[in-house]
């Protein structure tokens, strides 16, 4: 039920201070090895925004629309995003 208002790619709501950004849970936050794969992986990500086609853009958009971890898994695999 809560992905249905949080964790979609890009879901935000205006807000009389400006935007929330509707984030998944932050389980990873006590997990060191997440906290460290997640900033590095966010970072790359970063770094790859610019060279991800439409079609990437879209394929990436889904997977994390829809929880695809066998295409989230392919995805990390292809940009070298390796979790420890």
């Amino acid at each position: 039920m809560r992905r249905e208002l949080y964790g979609k790619a890009g879901a935000m709501r205006p807000k009389p201070y400006g935007w929330e950004y509707r984030s998944l849970s932050n389980f990873w936050v006590f997990i060191p090895e997440f906290t460290s794969w997640i900033w590095n992986a966010t970072q790359a990500s970063l770094n790859f925004k610019h060279k991800f086609t439409k079609r990437e853009e879209t394929f990436i958009t889904n997977c994390i629309n829809t929880g695809n971890k066998e295409v989230a898994e392919q995805l990390i695999r292809k940009y070298g995003l390796v979790m420890p």
